[in-house]
């Protein structure tokens, strides 16, 4: 069965159209679907890059700019670590483990922790 995609009201992209095939064809009903499964992907994405440790820092009351200036760090890299975007000092691993009372391991997540630090590297590049 061949769907006329050019009917339909979602994004040319293959996850449209796999949307678009799975609901059965052009319809609002497709338009739901891909939104749905669109979002969820976003979400998906940002959870996993986020670290534990913005969680636990938000439970103990911690803001980015006040843990960063505990810890003797800036809030720059504070946030590009909590926000998987790069990878955390010692400085950092050590100040937030004494912040929050948890272990690096329940702090950030074995990818992270795979690999040390590199300064050289720009977090706009992928993960330093």
């Amino acid at each position: 069965m061949v769907i006329n995609h050019s009917l339909c009201d979602h994004p040319a992209t293959p996850a449209g159209r796999a949307a678009c095939r799975k609901a059965g064809g052009p319809r609002v009903e497709v338009v739901q679907a891909l939104e749905r499964l669109l979002a969820a992907e976003d979400l998906t994405l940002k959870q996993r890059r986020r670290q534990p440790a913005l969680k636990f820092l938000r439970q103990e009351r911690w803001t980015i700019r006040l843990a960063a200036q505990e810890i003797g760090v800036s809030e720059w890299h504070l946030k590009n670590v909590l926000y998987g975007r790069t990878r955390p000092m010692e400085q950092v691993k050590i100040g937030l483990t004494r912040l929050v009372g948890r272990p690096v391991t329940e702090l950030f997540t074995e990818e992270v922790r795979a690999k040390p630090h590199d300064p050289s590297k720009n977090h706009r590049r992928g993960l330093s």
